[in-house]
């Protein structure tokens, strides 16, 4: 007897629940705050007037408008999320790694932009990343890079005024991607639905009874 073939009708059902599970369990993007500063006028060592500090702040949501304001730039490293990445050129260092005590400081205007802040990331006194603009009874506005004695430095020579504009959001909250667990469930509905239609279409046999 010829073996009952699989309808296709419940293939597609199948893989039409595959692709909902993989709809109804996104993954979560966190916020990502990104900076560039103006390239180094000081420099020596490992650092040239091409390198500049750049930062990569993570949360797991935005900050919203007129964060730390009043106070000045208040502390993000106990927000759910918190990531920091300093790089000067030379080289790279991340919060969860650095010897000594993570400082980011962070402030945002009425449109939610970041617009003062004191980021720094330190092995020692001597051997770390600063990005820093801050008005707290005077004004400091410097990147630095220092490593092995050299020192890279740039000055952004704007005063007072707020550099909102300057960090841009690149990711926001609620985001999704399809998690790597869905999209392997849906490669095997896909290859199961592929299967059935191969079998559909082997040509059909019959089996002849033989008499005893």
């Amino acid at each position: 007897m010829q073996a009952p073939t699989p309808k296709p009708g419940r293939a597609v059902a199948a893989l039409a629940f595959v692709i909902g599970m993989m709809s109804a369990a996104p993954a979560t993007a966190s916020v990502m705050y990104t900076y560039m500063g103006p390239t180094f006028t000081v420099f020596g060592g490992p650092y040239s007037n091409t390198d500049r500090v750049t930062a990569t702040l993570t949360l797991d949501a935005p900050l919203g408008a007129n964060f730390g304001m009043g106070g000045g730039p208040a502390d993000v490293t106990g927000l759910p999320g918190f990531n920091l990445t300093l790089s000067d050129g030379a080289r790279t260092l991340m919060s969860p790694t650095v010897a000594l005590p993570v400082v980011a400081l962070v402030s945002t205007d009425g449109a939610g932009q970041i617009d003062f802040w004191n980021l720094n990331l330190a092995n020692a006194a001597s051997d770390g990343i600063n990005t820093s603009h801050i008005l707290s009874g005077f004004c400091l506005s410097s990147d630095q890079g220092m490593m092995g004695g050299f020192v890279g430095f740039a000055s952004a020579n704007v005063g007072c005024v707020s550099r909102a504009g300057e960090w841009e959001l690149v990711s926001r909250n609620g985001s999704t991607a399809p998690e790597p667990g869905t999209l392997a469930l849906l490669g095997l509905g896909l290859a199961g639905l592929g299967a059935v239609r191969r079998r559909r279409r082997q040509p059909k046999t019959s089996s002849v009874g033989i008499k005893s």
